[in-house]
């Protein structure tokens, strides 16, 4: 075996997987295939390695990459094994000879060029030599009986949150390109200054082990800053190999065109169209891009398949449609080819009438009033990197129409986190001059309008609707004068305009009465109810608006019992509860409509509302004493804002200052729109002053340190702490009404409520579902009510309460 002259790094798990399966008995044949550049030598060459010493006649290495010919690979494994064939005599049958009565490994690497021939030398030498073994390197399996395929994958990627520099020193991505950096450069080492631009630049190449060295090697010259800089002209960058490595390795461009041109001419074309799929491809949409490469009988899935055994393309692990993707180095080649052949404007073009059809199909403009809105949402979260590729092609190719179709019909992605991104797209399509359909005028603006709507920029917000509003009436488009008049009146709400934001309501209610899908519109009609609701808690009508919001959960609560799934938006109307109990100074209905419109709107990416339960959840924990987690919880929330692009410091938090906060955080008594109404209702309910902060300058630090928190251990946080806050006060308020309490357990009503469902037998989730509440509330509800029955399981605690008659 040849001697690495670098050290080996990482693949633990291949390797010993790879040995285990040579030493078993049923494994005659084991090939390890992968794209090039992924380190399949070396794995094989450690595996060899490692089990040498249980073959008696030794390990031989036959290297296939100078062999042109598929004849003269036998010649070749005659060569590496030391037999001069006998003149007239078959190579094959001189190998066999030889091989026949030895207990050997032959490692034949680098087959791709030359699979046939070596698939069936392989095939023939296992069938006549019984202590015989093979281990082999390709981009693609060998199809042949008794072949276990080791697929080679590139290395484990470091993950994108922030992890710190020890976990960051033992990903094997990271560990190899320190290593190698070293080598170049002695000095060089991972630190908390360079290690999260170490760790993207490993991301950008994929994890690919000879992208990653040829990467390293540049840090004789690049900082690992302006190396990532360099990262989006990765083929040009990854050059100049060490001189003693095989052509095909001394550039990643030609490790990947090693391949490439061992396809049939017309795998090449496909190969080249595909590569403009950012993010993946499904099968349908590889149908569609691809244009007439299907014609004269080619198939698709023969065509896919092809390229999977080239290790050019890799099928994705998904239990729904399939899903295919390319490494981005791949990717990177496969684009240079496709404009070098002249192909690019076409295919494009086709990639972005696909994806805004797409969009369009889903009637996206309706996903609020959906049945089951989850597939849309997720389909279009997971299509993100290619709906920005259409949007750039037609930028670049001035579809302006186009291009506002498309950033308009993604209104509800954009509204999930990506508020800059979309407001970009939107902003540059309705300030070019050009014609312009009426439609994607009207979508666009309504899109813009909820954009700005949320980062508290009402007056431009609500001409953007006004303008949409009057192309939909035009138009006689119901449907969308109904969204229209929802979010004309949403801004209206916080502007604070009373009977404007009613006039609105109505218009859009009469709207709804022409539209023909009656599900639909009820749906649609429930968010009505629910703006009625948040009015007349604006206007102070504390019990008209409970009663609007009550109508409004029990209708999400219908809708779900009738589709079968919990709709995305159900968070909003317990929120909104959740607000006019806080108003009240009800907390504990305000924490538990908090908790599960929180865990609602997080379960369904609805970054918004997240924010708002995050940023009331704190607003609680403050005005009850917990400043310390209050601080850290708002410092999240803003960070998470500032991220996302929604507005804190004037909209989230002012509404939450609104409720009453402890000094300084409350600030001065300037509050308009609808923080002005929230703080009158507040005013009504509540008398006393909150006392101000112990230690201002401490939850100063905590605020800061809190804008280092992720947002999943954020979310978390509040959960756990607001659950643990709410059965204190449930507690306290039980003890000190004692003598009303109508059971000797002191049951709350909540948990007398949750009691009665535990006797039917229901799990946890199922109560959460019926009660709209987190099932995280509903899991420290039963260990509550397990306790003060003193209970040990859910059928005891049944039994106590047939017992006592608590239900």
């Amino acid at each position: 075996l040849p001697l690495p002259r670098t050290r080996f790094i990482g693949r633990d798990f291949e390797r010993a997987s790879g040995s285990a399966l040579l030493l078993s008995d049923a494994i005659p044949f084991l090939s390890l295939t992968g794209p090039g550049g992924v380190g399949k030598t070396r794995l094989a060459l450690a595996i060899a390695a490692d089990v040498a010493k249980h073959f008696a006649d030794g390990v031989v290495w036959i290297d296939l990459a100078p062999v042109r010919e598929p004849a003269l690979v036998a010649m070749m494994a005659a060569s590496a094994l030391g037999i001069t064939p006998a003149p007239g005599r078959p190579v094959a049958e001189e190998l066999v000879r030889h091989l026949r009565p030895r207990q050997t490994l032959l490692l034949f690497d680098n087959c791709e060029h030359v699979l046939a021939g070596t698939a069936e030398l392989v095939a023939g030498l296992l069938a006549s030599c019984p202590a015989l073994q093979v281990l082999a390197t390709s981009w693609a399996p060998f199809h042949i009986r008794g072949e276990q395929v080791l697929p080679v994958e590139p290395l484990p990627l470091p993950t994108h949150d922030g992890s710190s520099l020890g976990l960051l020193q033992q990903n094997e991505a990271v560990h190899l390109f320190v290593e190698r950096a070293r080598a170049t450069r002695p000095a060089f080492k991972l630190s908390e200054t360079n290690a999260a631009t170490v760790a993207a630049i490993c991301r950008s190449l994929d994890g690919l082990p000879l992208a990653i060295e040829l990467a390293a090697a540049r840090i004789t010259v690049l900082s690992p800053d302006a190396l990532l800089a360099q990262m989006t002209h990765r083929l040009s960058l990854l050059r100049d190999g060490p001189r003693d490595a095989p052509i095909r390795l001394q550039t990643i461009d030609a490790a990947i065109a090693w391949s490439y041109d061992l396809l049939a001419a017309e795998d090449q074309v496909l190969f080249r169209r595909l590569a403009v799929f950012s993010g993946g491809f499904t099968l349908n949409a590889a149908q569609a891009v691809t244009g007439d490469w299907q014609s004269s009988g080619r198939d698709i899935v023969r065509g896919l398949s092809a390229l999977v055994d080239h290790s050019l393309v890799h099928r994705m692990d998904r239990d729904d449609e399939p899903r295919f993707t390319m490494l981005e180095t791949i990717r990177e080649f496969g684009l240079e080819r496709l404009t070098q052949r002249g192909e690019e404007a076409a295919t494009r073009d086709r990639h972005s009438a696909y994806f805004l059809d797409l969009v369009i199909s889903l009637d996206t403009w309706a996903v609020p009033h959906l049945p089951d809105t989850q597939p849309v949402l997720d389909r279009l979260e997971v299509e993100h990197a290619n709906l920005r590729a259409a949007l750039a092609w037609q930028r670049e190719r001035g579809d302006v129409s186009g291009l506002l179709a498309l950033a308009g019909g993604l209104s509800f992605v954009w509204q999930r986190g990506q508020l800059r991104d979309g407001r970009a797209w939107l902003e540059w399509g309705l300030d070019q001059d050009a014609e312009i359909a009426v439609l994607p005028r009207a979508s666009a603006q309504l899109a813009l309008c909820r954009i700005l709507h949320v980062q508290q920029e009402f007056v431009t917000a609500m001409a953007l609707c006004e303008a949409s509003l009057g192309l939909y009436r035009a138009c006689g488009d119901a449907g969308r004068i109904a969204r229209a008049c929802e979010y004309a009146a949403s801004i209206s709400l916080d502007i604070g305009g009373t009977e404007l934001t009613n006039s609105y309501i109505d218009e859009g209610l009469a709207a709804l009465v022409s539209v023909g899908d009656a599900a639909w519109a009820r749906r649609a009609g429930s968010h009505m109810i629910l703006l009625r609701g948040v009015l007349a808690k604006n206007s102070g009508d504390l019990p008209e608006a409970e009663r609007y919001l009550r109508e409004a959960i029990e209708q999400q609560r219908a809708f779900a019992r009738e589709s079968g799934v919990e709709h995305p938006f159900a968070c909003w109307p317990l929120l909104a509860s959740g607000a006019a109990a806080h108003a009240q100074g009800d907390l504990p209905t305000a924490l538990e409509c908090y908790q599960a419109s929180l865990d609602h709107a997080w379960r369904f990416h609805d970054m918004r509302c997240t924010a708002y339960n995050l940023s009331r959840v704190a607003g609680i924990l403050a005005a009850e004493g917990h400043w310390r987690d209050a601080a850290r919880l708002f410092g999240a929330t803003e960070a998470f804002c500032d991220k996302t692009g929604f507005a804190f410091a004037g909209g989230i938090w002012e509404l939450t200052r609104a409720f009453g906060l402890p000094q300084p955080w409350q600030g001065a008594e300037d509050f308009v729109g609808q923080a002005a109404g929230v703080r009158a209702a507040v005013l009504r309910h509540k008398r006393s002053t909150l006392p101000p902060l112990p230690d201002p300058a401490v939850a100063a630090e905590l605020w800061a340190l809190g804008q280092n928190v992720p947002i999943e251990q954020a979310v978390s946080d509040a959960l756990t702490v607001s659950f643990t806050m709410l059965a204190a006060i449930q507690s306290a308020a039980m003890i000190s009404t004692s003598s009303m309490s109508t059971t000797p357990y002191r049951l709350t009503p909540r948990q007398q409520e949750i009691l009665g469902l535990l006797c039917e037998r229901l799990t946890d989730p199922e109560i959460a579902a019926r009660l709209f509440i987190s099932p995280r509330t509903v899991e420290g509800h039963v260990a509550q009510i397990l306790g003060k029955l003193g209970a040990g399981s859910r059928r005891e605690a049944a039994a106590v309460a047939s017992r006592h008659a608590l239900v």
